[in-house]
């Protein structure tokens, strides 16, 4: 299982949408056995736009753990979406993904500043 399959698997079950803190007891052991295939690994890390829905689980499983949180602005994300094909109907939905995620970015970083680092994806 990959770090992007895990997410993927944790938010599907989940009952709600949103942040999930807690995924159960199963996917945190198949958490920690992604971490010891990494264990030997002086630095490593992954990039998954689905772990801004972790966060706080990710934050208490591991405290050594820090975060590059990389966020674009609203007008980026839309000219890429309509660049990619995005019919002008869904915007409303594509900006309120947006914004969601955007704010769950800056609530974790405002509530853990020493732990966190938040870069512009343009710059």
């Amino acid at each position: 299982m990959t770090m992007a399959s895990w997410h993927e698997s944790v938010l599907a079950a989940a009952d709600e949408a949103g942040p999930v803190t807690q995924p159960g007891k199963f996917w945190e052991q198949v958490a920690s056995n992604l971490f010891l295939e990494n264990l030997r690994s002086r630095l490593w890390g992954w990039v998954e736009p689905r772990s801004v829905w972790l966060l706080d689980f990710w934050q208490q499983f591991e405290p050594k753990l820090h975060f590059v949180l990389v966020y674009t602005s609203s007008q980026r994300a839309l000219a890429m979406a309509l660049a990619s094909g995005l019919d002008e109907s869904d915007i409303p939905e594509l900006l309120n993904r947006w914004h969601a995620h955007h704010q769950e970015m800056l609530r974790f970083h405002n509530r853990n500043p020493h732990r966190t680092m938040l870069l512009d994806a343009e710059k």
